[in-house]
């Protein structure tokens, strides 16, 4: 199975039984982006299906990509959005992020952010990235891990 296409199909077909066996109404929009297939789902009732801070859209995303790993046998990048919650995320994410770099260049000390998934903190790595006038760096052990924005010295 190396078509697109088929690859669509399969990640839908396995995407419909698993929100079958949750018993959810949902309906389902997969695309290829990137190197991904992204799983847009709507729905009636998405709280359950998101669950707190998004716990539960990361359990179906990672559900999803190993039901996919199992049926074809390598690793295929699976991103699950519910009612654009992950797109919201990311546009709150950057957003403290940017305000979080003009605290640390205004005060000129450190900012430490609150700890974070490895997806949030990849954000706010991703959106700092270009800014000169800072640098971010992961910090603590997983769960507890955060994102420290320190402003560079001219």
């Amino acid at each position: 199975m190396n078509t697109k296409k088929e690859k669509i199909e399969l990640v839908q077909k396995l995407a419909k039984e698993l929100f079958n066996n949750l018993a959810q109404e949902v309906e389902l929009d997969v695309v290829e982006e990137d190197e991904a297939i992204k799983i847009n789902i709507s729905s009636e009732d998405p709280g359950p299906l998101i669950g707190f801070h998004g716990k539960t859209l990361s359990s179906i995303q990672l559900i999803l990509g190993l039901m996919v790993f199992q049926k074809l046998g390598e690793w295929q990048q699976i991103v699950v959005d519910i009612d654009n919650y992950r797109q919201e995320q990311m546009k709150r994410l950057q957003n403290i992020a940017l305000n979080s770099a003009k605290r640390a260049k205004f005060s000129g000390r450190p900012v430490a952010l609150s700890p974070m998934t490895p997806f949030e903190r990849r954000i706010i790595h991703t959106t700092l990235n270009d800014d000169p006038a800072v640098t971010t760096e992961s910090e603590g052990e997983s769960p507890h891990r955060y994102v420290v924005i320190t402003p560079k010295t001219s």
